[in-house]
């Protein structure tokens, strides 16, 4: 599937510099979920790093525009075909273009996809050069060797005769292979393998289309394009996996017509005995159960796709199927007309968390597996997050330092932002305030200028929880200034507000008077229901009275 529908929900982020990632799948033992009161003890993954991952795609510079859909086609293609053969674990491309945002830090940056492969664990990268139109394709594939300890694993080249589109895919997918030194296939292996993507060049470009256009979050492009694949070819399962995911977001009636498509899908894959696009099936009707608030049913979706996804050893499947489930702990309510008294509902609560956190650990351990750093630090943050919620202060603590070390390894200045961040906010609620400070000063110095602002507001908290008013109105004043250059008057409502309390406090009474006026005037554009309390303060202060 190629957009990113898997991602978990945020457990209390307050700090938006890098979204809570990942959103994949993972793996349990035969009968980790098939009860209740079963805890996830265990993992049945390979334990092996990916095989590949395959990127890059480019058409030649002289190429007729038209055709550019090629590069997406190939990439595509190529993965689902390979991550089918037994043994050879493959990056999904969605985990790649999402991983390969996730160490942006900032929109201009060019993350190179050796970057990014090496990252994710990959042992090789295939790329290439493709040009022609359908009937007539030329490519050039290249295979980068990401081991340094694999000397068998070199770089090679080679280029294809030119050919009709399908044909090339055939060729390129048999140099892989040999690259990839999988074991021989058997007759019917090579009849998935090898079989045809779909019904003609037409569907997969339309598929090709709305995949770009995905990756581009341009949502009506990709349902339109997606659709158009579908209507080529009705059968065309990656096609009607993807219009499902867009359909699932636009409407209640699209939501019902996505929840169909994905039976159907489901029922495709059956009947071509295709484990892996049934679990991906199983993973998205949970998820579209979830979003009608059905949890058992949903439950139960997630728990076969975690089956299928073990019989056919598929880590990120696995990875999916157990996000699914994790979210659904961190969502789940008592059953509707079920009232609980207020100690039964916080148990409740508790219980739903825990099971959450089980989940959410073998997570960790089959993303340690894969040696998936970018996935690690948002997939350790978000545990940490749990166990912030559960009262687990320790282990909550030793989850944050881990979000650091893996933010850390993968070189991202934003992701190391962001787990200073909550490192400070965890410290804060300890009051160690040399630490809290020591780690939001940290993440000020990694912080991009759109982040900075939140940076300075915590930091300036800090200081005023400390008792230093003046180092905290610096700071105050500082972001102030960073967000009235922008449109974001909640955050220019917060400086300023706060700016109003410290110079009472250092007795600035003129100039508090004049930020807390600043304050109200933002109030009262944002509607917001403090106003009221704000000119009675305004009218104590304006007759003497102390803060």
């Amino acid at each position: 599937m190629s957009t990113d529908w898997r991602r978990p929900q945020v457990v209390h982020a307050t700090f938006p510099f890098v979204p809570i990632v990942a959103a994949f799948c993972l793996m349990a033992v035969p009968g980790a979920v098939r009860a209740e009161s079963d805890s996830p003890v265990d993992v049945g993954s390979t334990g092996k790093r990916p095989d590949l991952a395959i990127a890059g795609f480019q058409t030649v510079a002289d190429n007729d525009p038209r055709d550019a859909w090629m590069a997406v086609a190939l990439e595509e293609t190529f993965i689902r075909r390979l991550r089918r053969v037994p043994g050879c674990v493959v990056v999904p491309a969605v985990r790649l273009h999402q991983a390969r945002d996730e160490l942006k830090d900032s929109a201009e940056q060019n993350v190179t996809w050796n970057r990014v492969a090496r990252l994710l664990g990959a042992r090789a990268l295939l790329t290439g050069t493709c040009g022609g139109p359908p009937e007539a394709v030329s490519l050039e594939l290249e295979w980068i060797g990401l081991d340094p300890g694999e000397p068998s694993n070199a770089n090679a080249t080679t280029t294809l005769l030119t050919g009709r589109l399908f044909e090339v895919i055939d060729h390129a997918t048999r140099w892989t292979l040999e690259r990839v030194r999988a074991e021989p296939l058997s007759d019917d292996l090579k009849k998935v393998v090898f079989a045809r993507p779909c019904k003609s060049p037409t569907a997969l470009e339309y598929y090709s289309k709305a995949v770009a256009a995905a990756r581009a979050a341009k949502g009506r492009d990709t349902a339109y394009y997606a659709r158009e694949a579908v209507s080529f070819d009705p059968r065309f399962r990656p096609a009607v996996a993807l219009l499902a995911q867009v359909e699932m977001r636009l409407s209640p009636e699209s939501h019902a017509a996505a929840l169909s498509r994905l039976r159907v899908l489901s029922e495709l894959a059956r009947r071509e005995k295709d484990p892996y696009d049934r679990a991906e099936a199983e993973t998205a009707q949970g998820l579209a159960l979830v979003m009608e608030g059905n949890f058992e049913a949903a439950q139960k979706r997630f728990e076969n796709a975690l089956g299928l996804a073990y019989e056919t050893e598929e880590p990120y499947g696995q990875i999916a199927a157990i996000n699914g489930l994790c979210d659904l702990y961190l969502s789940k309510t008592p059953p509707p007309g079920v009232e609980l008294p207020p100690e039964a509902r916080t148990r409740f609560a508790e219980a739903a968390r825990r099971r959450a956190a089980e989940w959410q650990e073998i997570i960790l351990q089959l993303l340690r597996a894969l040696n998936d750093t970018v996935a690690e630090t948002p997939a350790a943050n978000k545990l940490a997050l749990i166990y912030d919620r559960l009262g687990d202060k320790e282990r909550a603590l030793i989850l944050h330092k881990r979000t650091l070390d893996a933010a850390v390894r993968s070189g991202s200045a934003r992701n190391q932002a962001t787990a200073w961040m909550y490192l400070g906010q965890w410290y804060r609620r300890e009051q160690q305030w040399p630490q809290a400070l020591d780690a939001t000063s940290r993440c000020l110095a990694f912080a991009n200028p759109s982040a900075k602002p939140a940076a300075r507001v915590a930091l300036a908290g800090i200081y005023h929880a400390m008792g230093k008013p003046q180092d905290a109105l610096a700071q105050y004043e500082v972001a102030y200034k960073e967000v009235g250059a922008t449109d974001d008057l909640n955050n220019q409502y917060v400086c300023v507000r706060e700016i109003a309390s410290l110079r009472m406090q250092l007795e600035q009474r003129e100039q508090a008077l004049v930020a807390l006026q600043e304050a109200i005037d933002i109030a009262h554009v944002l509607n917001l229901p403090e106003e009221a309390q704000l000119r009675e303060r305004l009218a104590g202060w304006q007759a003497g009275g102390k803060p």
